[in-house]
């Protein structure tokens, strides 16, 4: 379902991608998109949990395989074609900052005039702050959030998979 900036939470998520100069020098946000599938393991009980909402760039065909079976670890997809990326944090799933949006965007298929963009909203009860790529454990709890990290000195931040519930699709163009 293609939306419009009317509602106040893309009106919040399409201002903090506009603090990101670099990704507006270069790149569109051209559509939003809802996922209009509801499954059973992005229904969680969050109350109680701290929410962030983040960015997570990706191949446009890693997108269809994320919709369709969920974000997979990357200990996950050693017999898979899927292109692996991340692994300083250890075995989780990265995003970035909205508001860093252009450090996700290394992730994706760059020959592609149109492709995605995964926003997300991550649950956590703790968080695990670095400065330094170093490999984590995660317990289904917790969030390591490592600051100023990797390629320009951007945020990255992993959970698991089942701490993650997808929101909406950013179509982006150059």
């Amino acid at each position: 379902e293609k939306l419009s900036i009317k509602d106040k939470e893309l009106s919040y998520i399409t201002q903090q991608i506009k603090n990101d100069t670099e990704f507006n020098n270069k790149y569109k946000v051209s559509g939003i998109y809802k996922p209009l599938w509801k499954s059973d393991k992005y229904k969680n009980n969050w109350a109680g949990w701290h929410k962030k909402t983040v960015v997570h760039g990706t191949t446009n065909k890693s997108l269809i395989q994320i919709l369709d079976s969920g974000f997979k670890l990357s200990s996950e997809l050693l017999n898979t074609d899927a292109r692996l990326t991340g692994s300083g944090l250890g075995d989780a799933i990265y995003f970035g900052r909205l508001d860093q949006i252009s450090k996700p965007m290394n992730y994706t298929d760059k020959r592609m005039p149109v492709f995605y963009v995964i926003i997300a909203d991550i649950y956590y009860k703790d968080v695990i702050d670095t400065h330094y790529y170093k490999r984590f454990n995660y317990n289904g709890k917790n969030l390591v959030w490592a600051h100023s990290v990797g390629g320009f000195y951007r945020d990255e931040l992993a959970v698991l998979p089942k701490q993650i519930e997808i929101k909406y699709i950013l179509e982006i163009t150059r």
